[in-house]
């Protein structure tokens, strides 16, 4: 059976999946735009890697599926004894919305002092992002340690964090895009809520708080995940976006609700397109 990996990707990741796919089935692999429609003819099987207009969860790592019980059950548990609630921010798009991150973080640095709350912040490859956010927030950068062009130091901090504590506040940036995105999916794992805008990291099994979008297309994302009960709902301002923070912080319920949705979204299999894409490919090896 001849299978070809088409592809889409703008910032690397679904390009390297695709190159991992395509090695795994020794098969052809093309960027979209490289080959031509009448050419997949000659394809009995056509797997494509990228952002669909329908979400399939193509992009959910495997070790974020098969750890969701255990994960899950570790933030309750940081939630019952009391520990920072450690909230990841990630910006992106040429650190488009950085005027609500630095309102997050200066909500969150009294809680900070006090350990009621940790905060991952992942800039991407925009470095002078961080920059922005010291000159916004008086007191962020003595509570701050930078995790910046050092992806070996990351991957041991994303790998303590499941097990040990973690206080402050912690930012992460690489120059290589591939380190640079897939930072945020390091640190998922333990991290207790994700606070992003709706885009694809809607689909990822982690409590997420959606802050404003930018694009239109976007506010589907936020109200899938608030259907099935991980996310909540799109924050359209500051003020919400900071309410939403605190009855995360203050109370147990959205983050006890949300893990136990995930839970079952996992049992029910909503979690799994990245699995049935390499079944399918599988058969048809």
């Amino acid at each position: 059976m001849k299978i070809i990996v088409v592809y889409k990707s703008k910032y690397g990741t679904a390009e390297q999946y695709a190159k991992w796919i395509a090695e795994e089935l020794n098969c052809d692999i093309k960027e979209m735009g490289e080959i031509r429609a009448r050419d997949l003819d000659a394809y009995d099987g056509i797997i494509f890697e990228g952002k669909a207009e329908e979400p399939v969860y193509l992009h959910i790592d495997d070790e974020l599926v098969r750890n969701i019980e255990a994960d899950c059950a570790a933030r309750l548990e940081r939630k019952r004894n009391g520990k920072p609630m450690r909230f990841l921010l990630t910006i992106g798009g040429a650190g488009a919305q950085k005027e609500i991150f630095a309102a997050i973080l200066e909500h969150l640095l009294p809680a900070i002092r006090e350990k009621r709350a940790a905060v991952y912040v992942n800039i991407g490859d925009y470095r002078k992002v961080w920059k922005y956010l010291l000159r916004a927030v008086p007191g962020l950068k003595e509570l701050s340690t930078t995790h910046f062009d050092q992806w070996d130091e990351t991957c041991a901090f994303a790998s303590d964090a499941l097990t040990g504590p973690v206080e402050g506040v912690h930012a992460f940036c690489h120059k290589d895009i591939f380190e640079a995105v897939y930072c945020t999916n390091l640190l998922m794992r333990s991290a207790d809520v994700l606070a992003t805008k709706p885009s694809e990291l809607a689909f990822y099994p982690v409590p997420k708080l959606f802050i404003k979008r930018i694009g239109g297309h976007e506010r589907w994302g936020a109200i899938h995940s608030a259907e099935v009960g991980d996310g909540t709902l799109e924050c359209e301002d500051i003020p919400h976006t900071i309410q939403m923070l605190d009855l995360f912080l203050n109370e147990d319920t959205l983050l006890r609700n949300m893990c136990e949705n995930i839970c079952k979204n996992k049992a029910v299999g909503l979690y799994d397109g990245a699995y049935q894409a390499v079944r399918l490919a599988m058969e048809g090896k």
